[in-house]
Protein backbone atom coordinates (compact mmCIF):
# COMPACT_ATOMS: atom_id res chain seq x y z
CA UNK A 1 0.00 0.00 0.00
CA UNK A 2 1.36 3.39 -0.97
CA UNK A 3 0.39 5.25 2.19
CA UNK A 4 1.98 7.44 4.82
CA UNK A 5 0.51 8.09 8.28
CA UNK A 6 1.26 11.53 9.72
CA UNK A 7 0.90 12.23 13.43
CA UNK A 8 0.43 15.58 15.18
CA UNK A 9 1.71 14.26 18.48
CA UNK A 10 5.27 13.70 17.31
CA UNK A 11 7.85 16.46 16.89
CA UNK A 12 10.11 16.03 13.88
CA UNK A 13 13.15 15.29 16.03
CA UNK A 14 11.71 11.83 16.89
CA UNK A 15 11.36 10.74 13.24
CA UNK A 16 14.21 8.20 13.56
CA UNK A 17 12.32 6.56 16.44
CA UNK A 18 9.17 6.26 14.30
CA UNK A 19 11.24 4.67 11.55
CA UNK A 20 12.73 2.15 13.98
CA UNK A 21 9.26 1.35 15.34
CA UNK A 22 7.85 0.63 11.89
CA UNK A 23 10.92 -1.52 11.11
CA UNK A 24 10.15 -3.65 14.18
CA UNK A 25 13.28 -2.64 16.09
CA UNK A 26 11.57 -1.39 19.28
CA UNK A 27 9.27 -2.80 21.92
CA UNK A 28 6.17 -0.78 22.75
CA UNK A 29 7.73 0.36 26.00
CA UNK A 30 10.96 1.46 24.31
CA UNK A 31 9.00 3.22 21.56
CA UNK A 32 6.90 5.22 24.03
CA UNK A 33 9.97 6.09 26.09
CA UNK A 34 12.07 7.18 23.10
CA UNK A 35 9.31 9.38 21.63
CA UNK A 36 8.94 10.90 25.12
CA UNK A 37 5.22 10.15 25.01
CA UNK A 38 4.39 11.34 28.53
CA UNK A 39 6.19 14.65 27.97
CA UNK A 40 5.38 15.34 24.34
CA UNK A 41 1.74 14.23 24.20
CA UNK A 42 0.54 12.90 27.53
CA UNK A 43 -2.79 11.39 26.47
CA UNK A 44 -3.28 7.70 27.19
CA UNK A 45 -1.08 5.85 24.71
CA UNK A 46 -3.63 3.01 24.56
CA UNK A 47 -5.87 5.34 22.54
CA UNK A 48 -3.23 5.54 19.79
CA UNK A 49 -1.40 2.21 20.00
CA UNK A 50 -3.74 0.46 17.51
CA UNK A 51 -2.73 3.06 14.90
CA UNK A 52 0.95 2.59 15.67
CA UNK A 53 0.55 -1.20 15.55
CA UNK A 54 -1.30 -0.93 12.22
CA UNK A 55 1.53 1.10 10.72
CA UNK A 56 4.09 -1.40 11.97
CA UNK A 57 2.11 -4.44 10.86
CA UNK A 58 1.74 -3.07 7.33
CA UNK A 59 5.17 -1.35 7.24
CA UNK A 60 3.50 1.99 6.55
CA UNK A 61 5.78 4.97 7.11
CA UNK A 62 4.86 7.08 10.12
CA UNK A 63 5.66 10.77 9.86
CA UNK A 64 6.30 13.18 12.70
CA UNK A 65 4.33 16.28 11.65
CA UNK A 66 4.99 18.68 14.47
CA UNK A 67 7.66 20.99 15.78
CA UNK A 68 8.89 21.06 19.34
CA UNK A 69 6.53 22.63 21.87
CA UNK A 70 9.38 24.94 22.85
CA UNK A 71 9.16 26.70 19.49
CA UNK A 72 5.39 27.11 19.75
CA UNK A 73 5.73 28.42 23.31
CA UNK A 74 8.40 30.85 22.21
CA UNK A 75 6.15 32.14 19.39
CA UNK A 76 3.37 32.58 21.97
CA UNK A 77 5.69 34.65 24.17
CA UNK A 78 7.64 36.63 21.58
CA UNK A 79 5.69 36.45 18.31
CA UNK A 80 6.65 34.78 15.03
CA UNK A 81 8.69 37.68 13.66
CA UNK A 82 10.90 37.69 16.77
CA UNK A 83 12.04 34.12 16.09
CA UNK A 84 15.22 34.06 13.96
CA UNK A 85 14.80 31.94 10.81
CA UNK A 86 17.44 29.47 12.02
CA UNK A 87 15.28 28.73 15.10
CA UNK A 88 12.05 28.05 13.14
CA UNK A 89 12.78 24.35 12.52
CA UNK A 90 12.72 24.95 8.78
CA UNK A 91 9.10 26.03 8.49
CA UNK A 92 7.97 28.97 6.39
CA UNK A 93 5.87 31.96 7.37
CA UNK A 94 2.34 30.91 8.32
CA UNK A 95 -0.57 32.24 6.28
CA UNK A 96 -2.92 34.60 8.13
CA UNK A 97 -5.87 33.05 9.92
CA UNK A 98 -9.18 33.27 8.09
CA UNK A 99 -12.10 35.05 9.76
CA UNK A 100 -13.80 31.84 10.95
CA UNK A 101 -10.61 30.37 12.34
CA UNK A 102 -9.74 33.67 14.03
CA UNK A 103 -13.14 33.65 15.73
CA UNK A 104 -12.64 30.07 16.93
CA UNK A 105 -9.16 30.93 18.21
CA UNK A 106 -10.67 33.96 19.97
CA UNK A 107 -13.06 31.68 21.85
CA UNK A 108 -10.17 29.39 22.82
CA UNK A 109 -8.08 32.34 23.97
CA UNK A 110 -10.98 33.73 26.02
CA UNK A 111 -11.35 30.42 27.87
CA UNK A 112 -7.60 30.10 28.50
CA UNK A 113 -7.30 33.73 29.60
CA UNK A 114 -10.31 33.77 31.95
CA UNK A 115 -12.09 36.34 29.79
CA UNK A 116 -15.37 34.47 30.33
CA UNK A 117 -17.36 34.68 27.09
CA UNK A 118 -15.73 37.94 26.05
CA UNK A 119 -13.91 37.82 22.73
CA UNK A 120 -10.41 39.27 22.83
CA UNK A 121 -9.53 42.48 21.06
CA UNK A 122 -7.96 41.44 17.73
CA UNK A 123 -5.20 44.01 18.36
CA UNK A 124 -4.35 42.60 21.80
CA UNK A 125 -0.66 41.59 21.52
CA UNK A 126 -1.22 38.51 23.69
CA UNK A 127 -4.03 37.31 21.43
CA UNK A 128 -1.96 37.99 18.29
CA UNK A 129 0.90 35.90 19.69
CA UNK A 130 -1.57 33.14 20.65
CA UNK A 131 -2.84 33.09 17.06
CA UNK A 132 0.71 33.04 15.70
CA UNK A 133 1.55 30.08 17.95
CA UNK A 134 -1.46 28.14 16.63
CA UNK A 135 -0.56 29.05 13.06
CA UNK A 136 2.99 27.82 13.65
CA UNK A 137 1.65 24.38 14.53
CA UNK A 138 -0.71 24.45 11.55
CA UNK A 139 2.02 25.52 9.12
CA UNK A 140 4.48 22.90 10.36
CA UNK A 141 1.99 20.10 9.93
CA UNK A 142 0.73 21.36 6.56
CA UNK A 143 4.26 21.60 5.19
CA UNK A 144 5.09 18.07 6.37
CA UNK A 145 1.90 16.67 4.83
CA UNK A 146 2.47 18.51 1.54
CA UNK A 147 6.05 17.26 1.45
CA UNK A 148 4.92 13.66 1.90
CA UNK A 149 2.21 14.03 -0.73
CA UNK A 150 4.72 15.47 -3.17
CA UNK A 151 7.26 12.68 -2.70
CA UNK A 152 7.92 10.13 -5.47
CA UNK A 153 4.91 7.93 -6.06
CA UNK A 154 2.54 10.50 -4.51
CA UNK A 155 1.38 8.31 -1.63
CA UNK A 156 -1.97 8.60 0.07
CA UNK A 157 -1.24 10.68 3.17
CA UNK A 158 -3.46 10.21 6.21
CA UNK A 159 -2.96 12.65 9.05
CA UNK A 160 -3.91 12.10 12.65
CA UNK A 161 -4.47 15.57 14.11
CA UNK A 162 -6.81 17.21 16.56
CA UNK A 163 -9.99 18.82 15.26
CA UNK A 164 -8.63 22.26 16.14
CA UNK A 165 -6.04 21.94 13.38
CA UNK A 166 -8.26 20.41 10.74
Amino acid sequence: TNMVLGFEMFPRRVQPVLDRWVAGALTREAFLEEVEWDTVWGYDSALYMPLFDFARMHRLPMMALNVDKALVSRVGEEGWQAIPPEDREGIGDPAPAGAGYLKRLGRMYAVHSDLAAQMPDPDDPGFRRFVEAQLTWDRAMAEALAGARGSPGAPLVVDIVGKGHV
